[in-house]
């Protein structure tokens, strides 16, 4: 799917991934690309691709992405920051 939460607001955008969530967890496979996902959307996603200026920067578990760039330095310095956010900073 091609951004399916673009132009919905959080919460209707967190419905629908849900929704997808829901259907990967019976079997089915969900690829989408999302543009600026809130926290609550980030931690339903399994697998993460993350990519900048069209090459891979990381790619593997979504919920290995942190550790990952902490072992280049690249920390979150809040608790509060939107995982997201602290992507979006190191991808460009």
């Amino acid at each position: 799917m091609d951004e399916p939460t673009s132009g919905l607001d959080s919460q209707t955008a967190l419905k629908v991934v849900e929704m997808l969530r829901k259907e990967a967890d019976q079997g089915m496979s969900v690829i989408m690309t999302i543009h600026q996902p809130s926290s609550q959307i980030i931690k339903l996603l399994d697998k993460l691709v993350l990519m900048s200026d069209g090459h891979t920067i990381y790619h593997g578990h979504a919920s290995h992405v942190d550790y990952y760039f902490e072992q280049f330095g690249l920390k979150s310095h809040s608790k509060f920051t939107n995982p997201a956010d602290k992507l979006l900073k190191i991808a460009y």
